[in-house]
């Protein structure tokens, strides 16, 4: 704490890249802009070291990067040099987020992360498989891991694939097995950003074991049918709220 504050009050500034297909740089890279203040953050479809663009929306989910960013680099080292740190710190042309859509395949710009101006949704898991805006009574739903069972074809959390230059691909999500699934059954007519961070509650009771690997994915069903991959967020369920993770804590 006391050397990040020495960083955020002096005079170091920072430009952070992050990668929606990194494993966790996301969040990481986020709490570095938070912690530091007036910190640049740029968030891409990338893997690890920004070498590919994956976005699910791209025919082979392995493109070169649509963002320069040596250029962009060079470009705020130049503005840091002529402008002076304080001069360029006022100076608001560059936005202190910078983040790709997917799916809109283009760039956006905040204020911060997540954008100020969002809107927050809660959608509630419903007996039967539905997503719901309405609160609606308890109810439970019984699923049997399959041990075998593994759903995307090549993950982000798979760090090999940036290195051999292979795409992050999770396939057509639709014929994904071992899953329990919930969907909004009511299609959406316009077009909207989902931008921020989703977080799933979750109250688990397990049989036949003391500890459970929990994976939610986020995905989007096209009209087509074709249900493609936005995010993940795994958990070991036996350490949740824990920070020492010992097997005691199981």
């Amino acid at each position: 704490a006391a050397r990040v504050a020495r960083v955020r009050d002096g005079p170091t500034r920072a430009l952070v890249y992050a990668g929606w297909f990194d494993s966790g740089s996301v969040a990481s890279a986020v709490r570095v802009q938070q912690a530091l203040g007036r910190c640049r953050l740029v968030i891409g479809p990338w893997t690890h070291g920004l070498r590919q663009q994956c976005s699910q929306h791209q025919p082979t989910h392995l493109a070169v990067p649509k963002f320069d960013m040596y250029s962009h680099i060079a470009e705020w080292l130049c503005g840091l040099r002529t402008a002076g740190v304080q001069g360029y710190d006022e100076d608001r042309s560059e936005p202190a987020v910078r983040f790709f859509v997917m799916g809109a395949e283009r760039w956006d710009a905040a204020s911060a992360w997540p954008p100020p101006e969002r809107e927050d949704a809660t959608l509630r898991l419903r007996h039967g498989g539905g997503l719901s805006r309405k609160l609606r009574g308890a109810g439970t739903a019984s699923f049997s891991v399959d041990p075998a069972a593994s759903t995307p074809l090549s993950s982000r959390w798979n760090l090999v694939q940036h290195i051999l230059e292979e795409p992050t691909d999770y396939g057509d999500r639709s014929q994904a097995r071992g899953l329990l699934s919930f969907t909004e059954a009511a299609a959406r007519e316009q077009a909207f950003v989902v931008a921020g961070t989703p977080c799933v509650a979750l109250d688990l009771e397990l049989h036949d074991g003391d500890d459970a690997a929990v994976f939610v994915y986020l995905e989007d069903v096209a009209p087509s049918g074709h249900v493609r991959y936005v995010t993940e967020g795994c958990a070991r369920a036996g350490f949740h709220g824990s920070d020492s993770f010992c097997r005691a804590d199981l």
